[in-house]
């Protein structure tokens, strides 16, 4: 099968070039191409090639079902620590500490009594506007207690948040985009900041010397992780792994998701 990257433009004002250099050129040009209807219908290899972003398909049974276990929670779950840990942890603490700060706000703002008019009614000889004023005050004052007590409950149970996580397959050709968050609620699909993100996963069976190509391909797409089953190159695997770090990008296997270390922390 021709690489897909290699395909090339064969109208416009890039006309000549192949699809991995339209898209490192101008890939604003490229989406709007993929917009126009035209395009899949008189040019369908170009269409594919760019919807691809130039990685082709792997739809062998192989691939196929390492990319289903991604339906999979915890397996998605275990890869986000896997190969973003330290990211993980960053957002999960910064959720933790603003929830905790808002609840030490609850607790503060209970602190502070309610304003009580014992002395100057008293001077008007305990009335019948003294009295219901006391009374009104009393209320308040069980609310603002039972407040402080329920905001002092939560605040000590408060915990690290649950990592909520989503996935959605072949976007933008990337084989799996997994999205996680800390707010309790379903990634949504692009969402980042603060307690949010995602991380794009491109999937190899059986990675050999050829992994100077995928590297490649996923600099095209912007997938940022490789999962690999096995590997067969003649550089030791550290090796490669290292020159993935180097670009940003991280090598990982299907062992090291599937077994992670058993006092991983979280």
């Amino acid at each position: 099968m021709a690489d897909p990257a290699s395909t090339v433009v064969s109208f416009g004002k890039y006309k000549g070039l192949t699809v991995a250099e339209l898209l490192a050129r101008d890939p604003g040009y490229a989406d709007w191409l993929m917009g126009q209807r035209w395009l899949a219908e008189r040019f369908a290899e170009l269409h594919a090639a760019i919807q691809s972003r130039g990685a082709g398909n792997d739809d062998t049974p192989e691939h196929n079902q390492i990319q289903s276990q991604f339906l999979d929670v915890s397996f998605r779950t275990s890869l986000l620590y896997a190969v973003a840990k330290d990211a993980i942890l960053y957002h999960q603490t910064r959720v933790f500490l603003d929830v905790q700060r808002y609840r030490q706000r609850e607790v503060a703002k209970n602190q502070v009594p309610a304003e009580r008019w014992h002395d100057h009614w008293k001077t008007r000889g305990g009335n019948e506007e003294w009295q219901r004023r006391e009374q009104g005050w009393q209320e308040e004052e069980a609310s603002r207690v039972a407040a402080l007590a329920e905001a002092e409950r939560e605040l000590a149970a408060l915990t690290a948040p649950e990592i909520a996580t989503a996935v959605w397959f072949e976007h933008r050709g990337i084989d799996v985009l997994v999205g996680y968050n800390f707010w309790g609620q379903p990634p949504r699909l692009g969402e980042t900041g603060s307690g949010a993100g995602h991380v794009a996963v491109e999937i190899k069976p059986s990675l050999g010397d050829d992994y100077p190509t995928v590297m490649r391909q996923m600099a095209r797409l912007g997938a940022t992780v490789l999962l690999i089953d096995a590997y067969a190159g003649t550089l030791p695997l550290s090796t490669v792994k290292a020159m993935f770090a180097a670009n940003n990008q991280t090598l990982v296997t299907l062992q090291e998701v599937t077994n992670p270390p058993p006092h991983r922390s979280q």
